[in-house]
């Protein structure tokens, strides 16, 4: 029977305690054994379930801080038009063109006050967006 010298822990094993390595037509025998090449995927699998749910839970911060108050004020505005405390046009216009549907809520006086409500089409929502951004 073959022995072999492992590269990590510099012990020489029998040739069946290093793991087979399939490469095309070839086929070898690992340079780790079967204990350190487990120490080494589970070391690699902890950094990366680490540095993975860490950026996770910071992305999940950044947005939470960014569109909370957009969130809650969108959610606010949806649920008084379900129990009928702010009531939306019955032509179904756009309240500034008067021609499109409106399909869009808009927030005129910021997310602070959230029932406070324009019920305006896609292009005029974005209209106004734009013309906020540049002046």
């Amino acid at each position: 029977m073959s022995s072999k010298k492992c590269f990590t822990c510099k012990e020489t094993l029998s040739i069946n305690n290093f793991p087979f390595v399939y490469s095309g037509e070839y086929k070898s025998h690992r340079r780790d054994c079967f204990d350190c090449h487990r120490l080494k995927c589970r070391k690699q699998i902890k950094k990366y379930y680490n540095t993975s749910i860490s950026k996770e839970k910071k992305k999940n911060q950044y947005l939470k801080d960014k569109f909370s108050g957009k969130t809650s004020a969108r959610m606010k505005a949806l649920y008084a038009v379900r129990i009928g405390k702010i009531i939306p046009p019955k032509s179904g216009l756009c309240e500034i063109c008067n021609n499109n549907k409106f399909t869009s809520k808009h927030h005129y006086k910021g997310y602070d006050n959230p029932l406070d409500v324009q019920f305006l089409c896609r292009l005029c929502h974005n209209k106004l967006h734009f013309s906020k951004n540049n002046d």
